[in-house]
Formats: C-alpha cells, structure tokens, sequence
C-alpha cells in the first residue's frame, strides 16, 4: 500500500488512544505516508481534504459515513486538596449553582451550554440530571481542565480513560461515582463516496478491530 493516509484526531486522544494503532497500521504497511493534524474542532473532510477523521460526537452530516469505535464515557473527578477544602458532593443537585454549598466547576468551552452539565445514573442511564453549573474555568482543552483539577481548582467531567491513571496514583479521586457525566459515541468519519480509496478501507476496518480488541474502560 502506499500514498499518504490523512487523518484528522482529537487532541486529547492523539497519544493515548490512537498512536498506538496508527503505529501497528503503519508497520503493516511502510510505503504508506501518514499525516495527522490535531483538532478538537469538526472539519471538513472534503475542504480539507481529510481522508479519515476521529470523531467523538453524534453525526449528522449525510455527506459522510461513519465507523463505530467506543463510546467515550465522562466521569466526574476532583483533587483530594479541593474536596477537602469545599467538601464531597453528595447527589448531582449538589454541583449546582443555586445550591448553597454549589461547587467550582471546570467546563469544556466546546460542549454547548459548557456551564450545563448532564449527570446519568450509571445504573439507569435513562434518569438523568440537568446542572446549571458555577464556572470557575472553562477551556477548549480537555488535558487543560486535567492539569487545573490535579491543581485543586475545581470539578472537572472527563473521560474516564483519562483520568484513570490519575485515579490509580490518587492524584484525583472520582466524585458522585455512581453517576458518569455523558457518554459520546466515538467514530471513523470518511467520505461516502463510490470509490474508496484501499488505504482509507484498510485503515478504518483497522480501527474498529483494534478498539474491539482493546476496550476502553467506560467506568470504574
């Protein structure tokens, strides 16, 4: 196989999830060229002339097709120093603004509201929780709202996956733990057109066996 395989990925995953993958498509298949450009915002493949993009959100565009990876389940977390100093939110009510014991929180400038967060029951996904929420900090990078949770500023909403490790060291510790926050299904996006490139067909069937042989941890 050869040519150049352009991909466009979420910062937040580039080296956590999807190096690895990318690394054993790419000893497969070494006359391949890769490029990866780094964007947490949505493109457009066909302007940008992407062949495959990773995208953690629903889709809606007819204009592509789309690959199931994971879902990207969000957990809510904090440091042990700011639960010690503002206390251990007991139900979802308890990060709300209008709460008197409300919480600072640290949001994602690109989910919309940021300042309304959703908090599902693990158990029964269906009961649900809207959260107007006290914003200390908002930022359009997740590893941004890590750093300033692991600082002690605030209740952060990430993706498990990303906070586990931080988990495992007790640098952070789960908040509401029988609640996730969202859970966005991740995907192979390309373009939906009749002819399809062999490298773009290898790659993204590549993905799916991957992740299908490595699950993502969704919860704890």
């Amino acid at each position: 196989m050869r040519g150049e395989l352009r991909l466009s990925v979420p910062s937040v995953m580039v080296t956590q999830l999807l190096a690895e993958p990318i690394s054993a498509f790419m000893r497969q298949h070494p006359a391949l060229t890769v490029n990866v450009s780094v964007s947490d915002r949505q493109v457009d493949l066909i302007d940008s002339h992407t062949d495959v993009a990773i995208r953690v959100a629903n889709l809606s565009d007819s204009r592509y097709k789309a690959r199931f990876l994971f879902n990207n389940t969000a957990v809510f977390l904090a440091a042990p120093a700011y639960l010690a100093r503002q206390g251990r939110p007991v139900i979802p009510d308890d990060l709300a603004k209008h709460h008197p014991s409300s919480h600072l929180c640290l949001t994602y400038s690109l989910m919309r509201p940021s300042h309304q967060w959703t908090a599902y029951e693990a158990a029964t996904p269906k009961n649900k929780a809207i959260i107007p929420v006290q914003e200390v900090f908002t930022s359009d990078s997740a590893e941004m709202l890590l750093k300033m949770a692991t600082l002690g500023h605030g209740i952060a909403a990430l993706p498990h996956w990303m906070a586990e490790p931080h988990f495992a060291s007790g640098v952070l510790e789960p908040v509401l733990p029988e609640y996730q926050a969202m859970s966005l299904p991740m995907h192979a996006v390309f373009k939906d057109d009749a002819y399809q490139p062999y490298r773009i067909r290898a790659f993204v069937d590549f993905l799916v066996a991957y992740f299908n042989d490595n699950p993502v941890r969704q919860s704890f």
